[in-house]
């Protein structure tokens, strides 16, 4: 790849621009009493604009990080001076990208046949901030006749800049250039550069010029480590630099301004100079730019977060430095958050280790009678189980579930929040009860219902009601034809107790079904609690692809034979008739096995498809359940509605 010159100018044409304009500041001799004025037209913040930190040419003497001015004219040949000096300066045709210190009060723009303009920055409502751009557009009063002017060149299609603006070259249009001295600049990938400084008059409106060949050099760029992008003049290297060998680029002899750039590292900016007849191979060992963060805490569950962001406790992170402190948090819930702000540099290692302070509160449970068994939750978990009254002191505080049960008591529960420093009395009085109830099961008919445990129960059909329930833990199974089978466990101490098992049913689809019978015959009746059918459906597709399998054993066979006889009789030399008959009979035992082979491969196509379609004409247990659940939304009975409630699983 090669680099047009195009807005990367060299560094010995940047030198002979500015000693033109010097020249052409210093030649002009009118009178301040004739001398234009610039004026400042609008001042506006950049939108957008950044000054990058990791550039150390973007810091002032002192260390700190410049702001910037984006200057913009109607004119050219614009120099500039600050009270504190200016700290780097670029251009592009009527535009200045000036950096100056952040505590900067004034600037002070000259130009040809224009008095000084003194700028007082706060006056134009301008505050500097570090690594932010303020623009001032200016105008001048001057106005200079122009004439049409002939540029004759050489090479067609060349990059013409005329007073550091490139326009559009067209052999023999003419070019409106103001009276007096212009810059012309002439560059053409392949060729010598031109810079050149005319005067323009009414006699003197013609300029040829001759553009002299030049080669590309071969360039090659390694860094340390590899994996960089490198930007030559502005303008990027196809690909990033190899583990071994280099990376190839094409150049013309000159200076570049080369710029280095890989995450983490700081970026290189630096010149190269390309000579033709040399190697021209540069190495660019590259410096980390991070510094390291540990953090370590022993409370359960901490989260650990830089600047919002997640991260693993007990790693080392990589930050790379900046202005602004990073703010380190450690939190947990129910515990104390730690938040600290820290300053990354380069190469430091800074190690944290932060435990939080768990945030608590008392709990204080009686219990009557004496013995109830006390369950007590935590967020949904079991955390404590005990027997009867009982203090707990420094309780992490949260949402707790508190739970009192016994054998032919009515069980309690409460629930509450816990917070700092509180104390939570809870009181159980639990109210006696006997020792059995009743349970009403209701869901789809045709339910096969078992309730294994200190009694078993078997129905086959709902809704069923037992009237004599013995309280105690006990294992629900529910089976129905097409459907998965409900099995949950359940603790039944109460007089009476409804459970609606509608909710829990899952239906058996017919295209889990179909997946199944198309993978492995008669599975997906199986799957649908039809295995009868599915059965015949496996023998008798079994059977065709044994026979299948005989047949093609068969034709392989025959086909062995056919082979052979054909060949003997194409080379037999006598016996001609008898060896055509041994063909003739091996060929049609050949077609007979074929024949045979493509009747079982058909009849078990046809079996297979008679076995999907059978499938797909199965009940759909979905509407059976849909139905099944408006039904018993329609007669719902508001007068009994408090005595029931859905179970979930």
């Amino acid at each position: 790849m090669s680099f047009e010159h195009k807005n990367r100018p060299l560094i010995f044409l940047k030198g002979s621009i500015l000693l033109i304009m010097l020249s052409m500041s210093v030649s002009f001799n009118a009178s301040a009493q004739d001398a234009g004025r610039l004026r400042v037209v609008e001042v506006k913040e950049a939108k957008g604009e950044i000054i990058r930190r990791e550039n150390f040419d973007n810091y002032d003497a002192n260390g700190n990080l410049a702001a910037g001015l984006i200057i913009q004219s109607d004119m050219g040949g614009l120099t500039f001076t600050s009270s504190n000096g200016i700290i780097r300066q670029t251009q592009k045709g009527n535009e200045w990208r000036i950096l100056i210190s952040e505590d900067e009060r004034q600037i002070t723009v000259y130009g040809e046949g224009v008095l000084p303009l003194s700028i007082i920055l706060s006056s134009n409502g301008i505050k500097l901030e570090s690594g932010k751009f303020w623009v001032i557009q200016l105008a001048s009063n001057i106005t200079r006749e122009k004439l049409p002017v002939i540029l004759d060149i050489n090479e067609g299609n060349p990059t013409l800049l005329i007073n550091n603006e490139e326009v559009e070259y067209s052999p023999g249009s003419p070019q409106q250039l103001s009276i007096g001295q212009n810059i012309i600049q002439i560059e053409k990938n392949g060729f010598n550069p031109i810079i050149d400084t005319i005067e323009v008059s009414q006699e003197n409106v013609f300029f040829e010029y001759e553009l002299e060949e030049t080669s590309l050099v071969n360039v090659q760029f390694r860094t340390e480590p590899s994996g960089a992008t490198i930007r030559v003049a502005g303008t990027p290297v196809p690909g990033t630099t190899p583990e071994t060998g280099f990376l190839p680029e094409v150049l013309y002899p000159g200076f570049y301004e080369v710029s280095v750039i890989r995450t983490g590292y700081l970026d290189y900016v630096g010149e190269i100079t390309v000579i033709e007849g040399q190697k021209n191979e540069f190495v660019f060992p590259l410096i980390k730019n991070v510094g390291y963060l540990l953090v370590n805490s022993e409370t359960p569950d901490a989260v650990f977060t830089i600047d919002d962001q997640p991260y693993d406790l007990g790693t080392a992170i990589e930050l790379a430095p900046r202005n602004a402190p990073y703010v380190v948090s450690i939190n947990a819930t129910g515990y104390d958050d730690y938040s600290e702000r820290h300053s990354i540099t380069q190469g430091d290692t800074i190690k944290i280790s932060q435990g939080l302070a768990m945030i608590t509160g008392d709990i204080i449970v009686r219990s009557q009678p004496a013995t109830a068994s006390i369950t007590m939750k935590k967020d949904g978990q079991v955390v404590e189980t005990w027997n009867g009254t009982r203090s707990l002191r420094d309780i992490q505080v949260g949402n707790y579930e508190i739970t009192a049960s016994q054998n032919n008591f009515r069980e309690e529960t409460r629930t509450f929040e816990l917070t700092r420093d509180a104390t939570e009395q809870i009181n159980f009085n639990l109210e006696q009860i006997d020792g059995v109830g009743s349970l009403t099961l209701t869901g789809l008919e045709g339910s096969n219902v078992t309730l294994r445990g200190p009694r078993r129960f078997n129905f086959e059909n709902l809704p069923t009601e037992i009237a004599t329930v013995p309280y105690g833990d006990y294992q629900l199974v529910v089976k129905k034809k097409g459907f998965k089978t409900i099995t949950q466990d359940l603790t039944f101490r109460q007089s009476e107790r409804s459970i609606d098992l509608l909710d829990n049913y899952v239906p058996k689809t017919k295209g889990k079904a179909f997946t199944r019978s198309l993978l492995f015959p008669g599975a997906g009746h199986i799957y649908l609690d039809r295995g009868g059918r599915g059965f015949l459906y496996l023998l008798a597709e079994g059977a065709l692809i044994g026979l299948a399998v005989k047949s093609y054993q068969d034709f392989s066979a025959n086909a062995d034979a056919y082979s052979k006889a054909r060949n003997d009789y194409l080379i037999a030399t006598s016996n001609f008739d008898n060896l055509d008959q041994i063909q003739k009979t091996a060929f049609q035992a050949q077609q007979d096995s074929k024949d045979q082979l493509v009747l079982f491969l058909t009849a078990l196509g046809a079996v297979k498809g008679l076995e999907l379609f059978d499938v797909l004409l199965s009940k759909n247990y979905k509407k059976e359940l849909r139905r099944a659940q408006r039904g018993a939304s329609l007669s719902a009975n508001p007068a009994t509605a408090s005595l029931s409630f859905n179970y979930n699983f």
